[in-house]
């Protein structure tokens, strides 16, 4: 029987130790990763820390337009477009062209690893 859901988030089961607020996409078997930079299949960011494989936990989609907390990889201002980076975080970088644009930050971040919010970009 397939499911649907309305609401912004939906659950998924980790594939091992994930990080709160990152970039996931499903592997292989289904199960949510960290999305890499240049990976076009990511679903959206995990809203609570993953500590082990089959850890049941919730993704805030992309496809609902709503704000996201993200990992930065660096530096961002208030006002920055910011682009899918390694590791399911957010840059500044396009990355040549390559990296997908996540949105604009509504909130900065000054060194790797501090959460930023950003309004998502649903095109």
């Amino acid at each position: 029987m397939v499911q649907h859901y309305d609401g912004p988030t939906r659950g998924f089961e980790a594939s091992g130790a994930l990080g709160q607020h990152l970039i996931v996409k499903l592997n292989g078997s289904g199960q949510l990763a960290v999305a890499g930079a240049t990976d076009t299949d990511a679903l959206g960011t995990l809203e609570r820390e993953a500590f082990a494989q089959g850890d049941f936990r919730a993704v805030r989609c992309f496809n609902h337009g709503f704000s996201h907390k993200m990992v930065a990889a660096g530096s961002v201002s208030v006002g920055d477009e910011v682009y899918q980076a390694a590791g399911g975080k957010v840059s500044t970088a396009d990355g040549g062209g390559s990296n997908t644009k996540r949105g604009v930050a509504l909130t900065a971040a000054s060194a790797d690893g501090d959460w930023v919010e950003v309004a998502s970009q649903t095109d």
